[in-house]
């Protein structure tokens, strides 16, 4: 194999696992804001209609 050519591989290896990780801490934070979302919203809910 040529240098050149391993370099490309080797780049192209390294943006495949930054995306997927990108891609990963999008999805982890798309979950937990789902999850995180409906109780927060509840509470602020909740914290307008105690307070007059």
């Amino acid at each position: 194999m040529k240098p050149r050519l391993t370099a490309f591989v080797k780049a192209l290896i390294l943006i495949c696992v930054l995306a997927l990780f990108i891609a990963g801490v999008w999805l982890l934070l798309g979950l937990i804001f789902s999850w995180m979302l409906a109780p927060l919203i509840y509470l602020l809910a909740l914290i307008i209609y105690t307070i007059p």
